[in-house]
């Protein structure tokens, strides 16, 4: 966002529309133990942020959390029916619905608004469905719920002209586009609750910056073995030594708390894993159909793979000096095949 548009968003109370896709990518996990779940609920609470939901993500978000539940407890039936002689079934099914538990209470928090879409012209959205108006678009054209989305935030804005700022926090490229196309300058997107709170938080461009520079000068080499956890996905064919751990670079950076002698930021950082790594080789690889197995193997062998991760830092603030950053959280790394991919491929 440009610093006419932080500006004025900065000057109001920020009202905010979160996509269903933002909550998919940190696994609904709603707990306020996620720092950037807690700051976000501290800015609702203390009214720097109107958290609005769209009923129709309401109920999106609802039946994911719903439809894990009851994918996790087929599992339980099927491989794990013993636990329920050693654990009682209200723990277990206490433990399977936390998240949906931990979404109503993130309603309650944020102080959350439910809008209904009942008010909303299904001719509109079925005109853009078929003219292939965005959100619809020719890969995706079956993308009711965004239309329904955007259009009831769009009514929402023509009918509080007194609301300076609307944040749409998505990834997804269609309502992008249509935001785009509306032209209503009051209305901004962005791809991550951090960059919503860091709007909130005021925090100069300046300060950002020379945050970034420190860290970015920092090794943390060392503290990456201490918080990191990998997971291991791939097949008997693949051979997977870990040798050591490499931070080669911060990417991004957005402030989710400032204090007088501390700073919480979140970052994506780039993460090597350094060692033996071979994975067969699918594509130049022979699987006969007639025999059920590859009877002709090739395989990527590499010494590194790497990662962005998603990662929490606190650092020490003395005075104008930044001191002691550590890791206080980093997203899990999972290793597949398509680790194998160089790097690079992450930005095209």
């Amino acid at each position: 966002m440009d610093d006419t548009i932080l500006k004025r968003l900065n000057d109001n109370k920020i009202v905010v529309f979160i996509d269903t896709n933002i909550f998919e990518e940190i696994g609904f996990n709603f707990d306020l133990r996620n720092e950037i779940i807690k700051q976000y609920v501290d800015l609702c609470k203390n009214n720097k942020i109107k958290n609005l939901i769209v009923s129709v993500i309401d109920k999106e978000i609802k039946k994911h959390i719903n439809t894990r539940i009851e994918e996790n407890k087929r599992v339980i039936k099927k491989n794990c029916k013993w636990i329920y002689g050693f654990v009682d079934e209200k723990d277990i099914d206490n433990n399977l619905n936390k998240n949906l538990i931990d979404y109503e209470e993130f309603k309650k928090q944020t102080k959350s608004e439910i809008i209904e879409i009942k008010n909303i012209n299904p001719e509109i959205v079925m005109d853009k469905y078929f003219n292939m108006k965005y959100p619809f678009e020719i890969s995706k054209p079956y993308e009711f719920k965004d239309a329904f989305f955007l259009e009831e935030i769009f009514e929402y804005v023509s009918t509080n002209l007194e609301v300076d700022g609307v944040l749409i926090v998505t990834k997804d490229n269609g309502i992008i586009k249509a935001v785009e196309e509306k032209g209503i300058k009051r209305i901004n997107c962005c791809s991550k609750i951090d960059e919503v709170i860091d709007t909130v938080l005021k925090v100069s461009t300046e300060e950002k910056l020379e945050i970034f520079k420190y860290l970015k000068s920092y090794d943390f080499d060392n503290q990456i073995p201490d918080k990191i956890t990998v997971n291991i996905e791939c097949d008997e064919e693949s051979n997977i030594v870990i040798d050591d751990y490499e931070c080669s670079g911060i990417l991004t950076l957005n402030v989710i708390k400032a204090e007088e002698k501390r700073i919480i930021v979140s970052c994506d950082i780039l993460i090597n894993l350094l060692g033996n790594f071979k994975c067969l080789d699918y594509d130049r690889s022979y699987y006969s159909e007639e025999e059920h197995e590859y009877v002709y193997k090739e395989y990527k062998n590499k010494n590194y793979l790497g990662y962005i991760c998603p990662t929490i830092i606190e650092i020490t603030k003395d005075g104008n000096e930044y001191k002691n950053p550590q890791i206080i959280d980093i997203e899990q790394i999972e290793i597949n095949e398509d680790s194998f991919l160089d790097i690079e491929d992450y930005f095209n």
